[in-house]
């Protein structure tokens, strides 16, 4: 599949122009192409063990490529240290919530204040955002449900005023009612000009959010386009990794 032309327009956030990648000799993403436009909210949907949080990590700076340009406002950014990306306004919500468990709500929400702000103003923006989290100010992180902590791990990065959002997962564990909420919340992020790639394995979760998806399957995107256009060819791409046959379920 072509995902993206080759060369990264002007206007792409992100950008991937050939990259490959992995961990030690073995090499997991393969000849990606991909471009993410401003104010996009990218799905990247595809089975386990497709290389999804891989790309992420890629994404983030937290693996170099082994070939190919990994490109973010127009510069290659190969190599670049995930700290400086992270002063670029990338922000990553890994799978399994970005949060500490052993520290209050409120606890780990100060330890944004080093980026700018005092206490009270970023609690201020986590509370308006999620107000649960405000009624669990004084709770370890570490003891709240799992959408609770999810909430958590989302107003730690609406506290750091991001311009691209990266989200691992986001529903793993929780329940279907739970996941439209958060997506909920990040639609609302979103819609303030924040540019979001989700990582998920079931199209229903961001269906109704995403603007545009990719498929990927064994490392390499095998489907692009509008999500409603997508799902009805997700179960053979999952099961095949080919786009070519009809779904049989």
């Amino acid at each position: 599949m072509n995902a993206a032309a080759h060369d990264v327009t002007v206007d792409a956030v992100l950008g991937l122009r050939g990259v490959s990648a992995g961990y030690d000799s073995v090499e997991i993403l393969h000849g990606l192409d991909l471009q993410v436009r401003a104010g996009e909210v990218l799905a990247v949907l595809g089975p386990n063990g497709a290389g999804k949080s891989t790309l992420l990590h890629l994404l983030a700076g937290l693996l170099p490529p082994t070939a190919g340009d990994l490109i973010i406002g127009g510069r290659r950014m190969n190599g670049a240290d995930p700290t400086e990306l992270a002063r670029r306004g990338l922000c990553l919500i890994p799978e399994g919530r970005g949060m500490f468990p052993n520290l209050t709500v409120e606890e780990n929400l100060w330890l944004l204040t080093n980026r700018g702000g005092s206490r009270s103003q970023v609690e201020a923006q986590a509370y308006a955002r999620f107000p649960r989290l405000g009624e669990r100010r004084k709770q370890l992180a570490g003891s709240m449900s799992g959408g609770e902590q999810q909430m958590l791990a989302l107003a730690r990065a609406i506290t750091t005023d991001p311009a691209v959002l990266l989200l691992d997962e986001l529903s793993m564990g929780l329940a279907p009612l739970i996941v439209d909420q958060l997506y909920e919340s990040v639609a609302a992020i979103a819609a303030t000009g924040v540019t979001v790639v989700v990582v998920e394995q079931f199209v229903r979760s961001v269906t109704h959010i995403a603007t545009r998806g990719v498929v990927l399957v064994g490392g390499r995107f095998i489907l692009e386009g509008a999500l409603a256009d997508l799902s009805h060819q997700l179960h053979t791409a999952y099961l095949t990794g080919t786009t070519d046959e009809e779904p049989t379920a």
